[in-house]
């Protein structure tokens, strides 16, 4: 029969042993937290992506503005450049 000292001893030691186990809570805290990081880091990145995108789409609006001002421009310069009276020397 084991003796209060003896139970003692064994509490002891299979404290000491136990404390390198998580418990069941302790593990569903940390998946749980886990799975916020997880989501919060998603949420970031797709908020970058976004913005992103519209940055590109006002980026190519622009573009495509641009490229229309050229156009008009070099048919303008066409028309001058046949008109153009070149002085005599």
């Amino acid at each position: 029969m084991l003796t209060k000292k003896d139970l003692r001893m064994v509490d002891e030691m299979l404290s000491d042993r136990l404390r390198f186990f998580v418990t069941k809570t302790e593990l569903d805290e940390f998946r749980h937290d886990l799975k916020n990081d997880i989501l919060s880091f998603k949420d970031a990145i797709l908020g970058e992506l976004k913005a992103i995108r519209e940055d590109n789409a006002a980026a190519l609006y622009r573009q495509m503005e641009h490229s229309d001002q050229l156009g008009n421009h070099e048919k303008r310069l066409v028309k001058l450049e046949a008109h153009a009276v070149t002085p005599s020397l």
